[in-house]
C-alpha cells in the first residue's frame, strides 16, 4: 500500500509538470524535484517498513527458540503472470529479493539458518494429501484468495502454503515428521507499524 500511493502521487505530478513543461515548448522535461522528493521517501519507508518487519520475524524465532526458518523461494514468480494492472503493479514491487536477504542476515544473528524451498504447488495441495506434488494439486479447491476447502475441512488459504512449504521441506531432506494441522484454520494477523 506504501508503494501504491506513492505510484500514483508520482504519476499525478509527473503528469502536472509535464503538462507545465509542454508549455513552454521542452519536448522532454527533466523529472521536478517533488517527483525525485517522492520517489526517495517512497524508497525510503518501504526500507523502513522491511526492516521492522524483519526485525519482528527474528526478535520472535529467538523469542520462540525457532532454529530453521523455512520459506518459498519466489524466483521467476514475476514470469507469465499477468493478473490485472493494480495486482501486477504490487507483484512487481515487492522487493522479494531484499526482503529475504534482509531476514537471513537478521536471522543469523541470532544463530537462525534460513532455508529456501521452491513453492511448486504448495498453495494447490491439501493438507490431507500425503505428499505435495503436481499430481496431488487441486487449483479448484482454493475457492478465493483466503480460502481452502477439502470435504468439510475449511483453512486458510496462506496458511496451508505455509504448511505446504514446510513439507516440501522435509521431503527435499528426507526428514519423515508429521505436522498438526490444528492451526491452519485460525490464523493470527500481526500488525507492524509502518
Amino acid at each position: 500500500s506504501i508503494a501504491r500511493w506513492h505510484d500514483k502521487e508520482i504519476a499525478r505530478v509527473q503528469s502536472q509538470w509535464g503538462k507545465q513543461q509542454s508549455k513552454k515548448g521542452i519536448k522532454y522535461p527533466k523529472p521536478s524535484q517533488h517527483v525525485l522528493d517522492l520517489y526517495k521517501d517512497k524508497r525510503h519507508k518501504i526500507k523502513d517498513y522491511i526492516h521492522k518487519v524483519t526485525r519482528w520475524i527474528a526478535d520472535y524465532c529467538k523469542t520462540n527458540h525457532v532454529n530453521t526458518v523455512i520459506i518459498g523461494d519466489l524466483t521467476g514468480i514475476r514470469e507469465d503472470n499477468d493478473k490485472g494492472d493494480r495486482v501486477n503493479q504490487e507483484l512487481h514491487a515487492l522487493p522479494y529479493k531484499i526482503i529475504t536477504d534482509i531476514l537471513e542476515y537478521k536471522l543469523g544473528l541470532f544463530g537462525i539458518s534460513m532455508k529456501r524451498v521452491k513453492e511448486c504447488y504448495s498453495s494447490q495441495c491439501s493438507p490431507n494429501c500425503s505428499i505435495v506434488k503436481k499430481v496431488s494439486a487441486t487449483p479448484e479447491k482454493r475457492i478465493n484468495r483466503g480460502l481452502y476447502q477439502d470435504g468439510h475441512a475449511v483453512w486458510n488459504a496462506d496458511s496451508v502454503g505455509a504448511y505446504n512449504i514446510m513439507r516440501l521441506y522435509f521431503q527435499q531432506e528426507g526428514i519423515i515428521r508429521t505436522l498438526n494441522q490444528k492451526g491452519l484454520s485460525n490464523t493470527t494477523i500481526i500488525k507492524v507499524a509502518a
